[in-house]
Formats: C-alpha cells, structure tokens, sequence
C-alpha cells in the first residue's frame, strides 16, 4: 500500500533533494529543476524564456539646441492716437482708454501722446483725464518744463 501514494520524486537519488515547483507546487529531484530568470526553480515544462522586449533600449534623444544666444532685439510698443482708441484691432494693451473718440481723420496730421521726460509717463488734461494729444508737426517745438 506504501507504493501507491508514492510521487514522481519519492525515490532515492544519490546527492539529490526533493524540490518543489514554483509554478505548479509539484515535487521533483533538484537535478530535473530548472532555473528561470527570476531566480525560482520550476518544472522544465513550466520554465519559461526572458521576454524579449525586456531588453530593448530606447535611441537616446538628445532635445537640447546645439547653441543658444541671447535675444538682443527689443520689441518697445509705443501709444499712439490709432493704439488709444477703443477700437478693437487697432487698440493697444496698457494704452486703451474705453470711452476714446474716433480715430483721427484721414488727411489729419498723426498726432502722438505727450510724455514727461523724467518719468515717461503720459501727461493728461486735468479736467478730462485724457493724455494730451500733440501733432507731429509742431512736436518738436513744444518745451514741457
């Protein structure tokens, strides 16, 4: 009756061992054992191969420019009548005044902001709150002390 219940590893192997999968949990002699890649013993019915995709390397993408210099250009955004008025398209950011009159007419005379020297800021009408407007024909002749 002994013999019966006797598996596939109960037999005298000389220096070997009873092993058991890893995969299916079944016993064998340490001999009929294979290593996997992981490092466990198993089966050689259950072992299975390194996947290949384990050892692709990807191209090394370099994303930096080969040379940098530094911007000397400057882009200075000037008010003018056109940038002052409220229309849009032709209004210009930190220039726009909502309630701005029309453009001036074509065949008038550009006019351009009148600014303080020392501080560049617009000087404007006491009463209205508008910058005052000055043509460029006379600009050169007016003296803001």
């Amino acid at each position: 009756m002994g013999d019966l219940f006797k598996g596939r590893a109960d037999f005298y192997e000389e220096d070997g061992w009873n092993v058991a999968c890893s995969l299916c949990g079944r016993k064998r002699k340490g001999s009929y054992m294979e290593k996997n890649w992981e490092g466990l013993w198993r089966c050689p019915e259950h072992n299975e191969p390194r996947q290949p995709q384990d050892f692709v390397r990807a191209v090394i993408d370099i994303v930096t420019p080969p040379y940098v210099q530094v911007q000397t250009d400057i882009d200075i955004q000037v008010c003018t009548a056109m940038g002052c008025s409220a229309i849009p398209g032709w209004a210009m950011p930190g220039c726009m005044m909502p309630d701005r009159p029309a453009l001036p007419l074509e065949g008038d005379l550009p006019f351009y902001i009148l600014t303080d020297p020392t501080t560049g800021q617009p000087i404007t009408d006491p009463t209205t709150g508008y910058p005052i407007l000055a043509e460029l024909e006379y600009a050169g002749q007016l003296q803001i002390k």
